[in-house]
């Protein structure tokens, strides 16, 4: 998984190259693991841009992603100024 740009100032994107077609689950959390943004869908096999956006909220600092597709999880962090 790639997360551009990096750091993240407002709009972003996961690229996510997916095992299989189906629903995923995209979870957002502060470095102390919690819950920030949970975001569900559905993506296809293969290379998969997922465009997300920063809200207003969020405080600057690193933040974890977490996608997850059944079995088969990624993880990566970005720093949100």
């Amino acid at each position: 998984m790639t997360i551009a740009p990096n750091p993240v100032k407002a709009n972003f994107s996961l690229k996510y190259n997916a095992p299989g077609s189906g629903p995923v689950v995209i979870r957002i959390t502060d470095m102390s693991g919690r819950p920030i943004e949970t975001v569900r869908g559905t993506i296809n096999k293969g290379q998969n841009l997922i465009y997300l956006q920063g809200k207003p909220t969020w405080k600057p600092g690193m933040y974890l992603v977490t996608v997850e597709q059944g079995a088969n999880i990624q993880r990566g962090k970005f720093l949100y100024q």
